[in-house]
């Protein structure tokens, strides 16, 4: 299977987890953003942050370009605003895949040491995204909401 073939096949992953996200933050109620299930880890809020942070912060590394979120979000409390990052950061994110050739995939972005094929940083931006999803799961259920994937299972 070609590189490209994959990573295309799983464009459709890629949509579902920003879908995923993106609902998780519309879903959850303003006055839940502030709960957090231990004094240790973030507030529901500050997931919400790190998922739009951490989608800048990989896209722009794979589209070989300055990050250009100059926010941090993980330091944001308003729901709204949280929701209209997650949704732009899913925006700035959703060109990688259409315009995506092997050759391109494979070319090395970064510097020295850290330098990766963009595949390889996508991989990771997908994981993780997955990672901050699986996360914020049980912060939902903790607060009586059903998680998105959960409830578009259940209108089948």
């Amino acid at each position: 299977m070609k590189l490209y073939t994959y990573f295309r096949s799983s464009a459709a992953f890629r949509v579902r987890i920003a879908l995923n996200l993106k609902e998780s933050a519309e879903v959850v109620p303003e006055a839940r953003y502030s709960f957090r299930p231990s004094p240790d880890v973030r507030t529901y809020a500050g997931e919400m942050g790190h998922a739009a942070n951490t989608h800048y912060f990989f896209c722009a590394r794979i589209k070989g370009e300055p990050n250009p979120n100059k926010t941090d979000y993980e330091k944001e409390t308003n729901k709204d605003v949280l929701v209209k990052a997650v949704s732009a950061s899913n925006e700035y994110c959703s060109s990688i895949i259409n315009g995506a050739t092997d050759k391109w995939l494979m070319e090395m972005v970064g510097q020295g040491p850290q330098a990766q094929p963009r595949a390889a940083v996508l991989a990771a931006h997908i994981a993780h995204s997955n990672e901050t999803y699986g996360t914020v799961v049980p912060y939902m259920r903790m607060s009586g909401v059903v998680p998105p994937s959960t409830a578009r299972g259940m209108k089948k």
